[in-house]
């Protein structure tokens, strides 16, 4: 079983980038964070100033000079979703939900998973399959 991912959560790119997820709406809780369901994820950025980000995505294009070319939009969840669990129909988003980012390097495709799921990972007080 893998762990519930809530509000605080945090994604993080595979470049580095590290950004929270904090939503102020959803159904279900635990606690008093609201669990992710599957969407929740998607459009959040790595980059420099965008709201949740603690640490800015250091990717740079391969052209000479380099240029900045940081992880700009999440797409959505390719695994990691629950199977049973759901909110409106939508599955949860599980702490072994991963997917690509938006821009992509010719000859790299970057993607984010998450660093943590908001839950204590000594004991998280919701799971599911």
């Amino acid at each position: 079983m893998a762990t519930v991912v809530i509000s605080g959560a945090e994604l993080q790119c595979s470049h580095g980038g590290k950004a929270s997820i904090t939503l102020t709406s959803g159904r279900l809780r635990v606690g008093s964070a609201r669990v992710l369901v599957q969407g929740d994820e998607k459009g959040r950025s790595f980059e420099t100033g965008k709201d949740g980000v603690s640490t800015p995505c250091p990717n740079t294009t391969k052209s000479q000079p380099p240029k900045s070319s940081p992880c700009t939009a999440t797409l959505g969840a390719l695994a990691g979703t629950a199977a049973k669990l759901t909110v409106d129909k939508k599955p949860v988003l599980l702490a072994t939900a991963k997917g690509p980012v938006s821009p992509t390097d010719a000859d790299l495709t970057p993607t984010w998973s998450f660093a943590t799921s908001g839950q204590s990972v000594t004991k998280p007080l919701l799971t599911a399959t």
